[in-house]
């Protein structure tokens, strides 16, 4: 903070507060890519998706007992993607709030998820040192790497889609991968 700076009651305004489980969010909250949603997930497996201008709840859904410990949301606010503490992937329909599909590979205790720019892959890591790489069409894992067997953190493709960054907490690091193969060769 600079000099003359207000003191930080000043600087932070609260503007909302939603009425959600009073239990702990775990570590997925995340914004829609819009700004007009807030996707909750909390230790139990149960995930939250609430409009921050209406202060409505839009979608609740229960995944398995684990916690949520990733969530996105799609630039259309139609599906949402959750990466468990049991190591499962799953797609879920925000208007219906129902599972689309659990995305099959084992991995343990997932960390992070991301959609590739055009939205038409998943990427997740997580505890066994692995990132594995869906095509949301059809629904099969296309790419899988295995770092080592210590956790990746967070995952995240470059918007050109040609590079995907891994944080690598266990040894410090930050990888940077080349998707060499063209994206129709990953279908």
């Amino acid at each position: 903070m600079s000099s003359g700076a207000k003191p930080d009651e000043d600087v932070f305004q609260e503007i909302a507060e939603f009425g959600t489980r009073k239990q702990p969010v775990w570590s997925g909250l995340r914004f829609s890519p819009s700004g007009r949603l807030l996707a909750l997930g909390y230790d139990g497996g149960l995930a939250e998706i609430w409009n921050i201008t209406t202060g409505q709840k839009l979608a609740s859904f229960l995944g398995d007992n684990w916690a949520v410990m990733d969530i996105v949301i799609s630039r259309d606010e139609s599906t949402a993607v959750t990466a468990s503490g049991s190591g499962k992937v799953k797609v879920w329909n925000l208007k219906s709030a129902r599972e689309i599909v659990t995305l099959s590979g084992q991995m343990a205790s997932l960390q992070s998820v991301a959609f590739s720019p055009d939205e038409s892959r998943i990427a997740a890591c997580g505890g066994d040192g692995t990132v594995r790489i869906w095509d949301l069409e059809t629904k099969q894992e296309v790419a899988a790497l295995k770092l080592h067997d210590e956790r990746l953190d967070r995952v995240a493709f470059r918007d050109d889609d040609t590079l995907v960054a891994l944080a690598d907490d266990a040894f410090g690091n930050t990888r940077l991968f080349t998707l060499r193969a063209p994206k129709e060769a990953l279908r």
